[in-house]
């Protein structure tokens, strides 16, 4: 069950998920032409891709992190949204070439990464949120 891009999705009040609200619905340009939006997220990585048909969930999570002026991690693919008993729906680039919210079973989330800057919300970062 996706999010469609028109969705509002709920702020975590971490200014680098703010941040990728504001992003949501841009998408990749089909054919020879690059968004020059994803160009940027690129550019906040050591990838640097020239391309929108890079893979950029990635590049897109540390350039909304680095918007919040601090320090990508080079390997987070998207933002946590919020969860249910079975499902967990993440902010991320490149979800269906676009920036959208998108929900998985939670059987498939591999980790969560919390920054140490969390600690404004009231949490260490280190709690197991599954």
């Amino acid at each position: 069950m996706a999010t469609s891009s028109s969705t509002t999705l709920s702020s975590s009040g971490w200014p680098a998920s703010d941040r990728s609200n504001r992003e949501t619905g841009v998408t990749e340009i089909r054919g020879r032409k690059d968004n020059p939006r994803i160009i940027e997220y690129h550019a906040s990585t050591s990838l640097k891709a020239s391309n929108d048909g890079t893979a950029w969930c990635s590049s897109f999570v540390n350039w909304c992190v680095s918007q919040a002026w601090l320090t990508g991690t080079n390997s987070a693919a998207a933002f946590f949204v919020r969860q249910s008993d079975s499902r967990v729906t993440l902010l991320g680039g490149n979800q269906g070439d676009a920036v959208t919210g998108t929900s998985y079973g939670r059987d498939r989330v591999i980790s969560y990464i919390m920054p140490v800057e969390s600690a404004v919300l009231g949490t260490t970062g280190s709690e197991d949120l599954r």
